[in-house]
């Protein structure tokens, strides 16, 4: 199952109840510190989204509610944008004063493919959601 969706509070119903139907959800979003305690209640949600860029505040909040209802239910909830995620890393890189070379060296050998079949890895059901919200703006 793939699901997108705008980042309105009023679609959160409707995605929740979806998601409910997951034994795994896939967001698109690169992986963030604190994810995995942030849903675990370890973390607060206020304090997690401290940490992430989202220009949504009152759905951020209320996503992060509905993914700590999803994760104690069992859903596995995983953090999916290679994009991004490698566009934090070079970020980084350069925030290190590394050089472009430096960069270069150290991006997958197969660009396209590699951060997917990573996630196929993890995949265990025939039932996945994909959060593509950003999709849909």
């Amino acid at each position: 199952m793939i699901g997108f969706s705008p980042h309105y509070v009023e679609a959160l119903p409707g995605l929740f109840a979806m998601m409910q139907k997951s034994r795994i959800v896939a967001l698109e979003e690169p992986r963030a510190p604190g994810f995995q305690a942030m849903l675990s209640g370890d973390m607060p949600i206020d304090d997690y989204l401290l940490l992430v860029d989202s220009g949504f505040p009152e759905f951020a909040t209320r996503m992060c509610q509905a993914l700590r209802i999803l994760w104690r239910q069992g859903t596995r909830i995983e953090q999916v944008d290679p994009y991004l995620d490698r566009l934090v890393t070079i970020n980084e890189c350069f925030a290190d004063q590394k050089t472009p070379a430096d960069v270069m060296a150290q991006r997958p050998k197969n660009t396209a493919l590699c951060p997917y079949l990573h996630f196929s890895k993890i995949l265990h059901s025939n039932y996945l959601f994909f959060a593509f919200s950003r999709l849909t703006h």
